[in-house]
């Protein structure tokens, strides 16, 4: 009897858990998040350049749009947004040789 009731436990845990619910997809047009379908979205009405309303829906472009504007024209063109929002693989730091412990 002991047998059978941790057997309908461990159904019941498993069962319990199989209802979690998975969460909501996001908002992204590219489920990756790469910085192309960022800008994409950012850009509404499809001019290939970002405005500075078009940018205040993500604050922190927003923040950094004088930064990012390198031409000073106005807007952020697809070039510019890629400079700062493409992915940056670290650079490993060089090390030191390792000193010979036979000398």
């Amino acid at each position: 009897m002991k047998t059978l009731t941790t057997i309908a436990a461990a159904l019941l845990s498993a069962a319990a858990i199989a209802q979690v619910p998975s969460p909501p997809p996001t908002d992204s047009a590219d489920p990756a998040g790469s910085p192309q379908a960022t800008f994409e979205s950012l850009d509404r009405n499809q001019d290939q350049r970002v405005s500075k309303g078009e940018a205040a829906a993500d604050d922190g472009l927003s923040a950094q749009f004088a930064a990012l504007d390198a031409d000073a024209d106005g807007y952020i063109n697809k070039n510019e947004y890629m400079r700062v929002r493409q992915p940056r693989i670290p650079t490993p730091e060089p090390q030191p040789p390792n000193p010979d412990p036979e000398s």
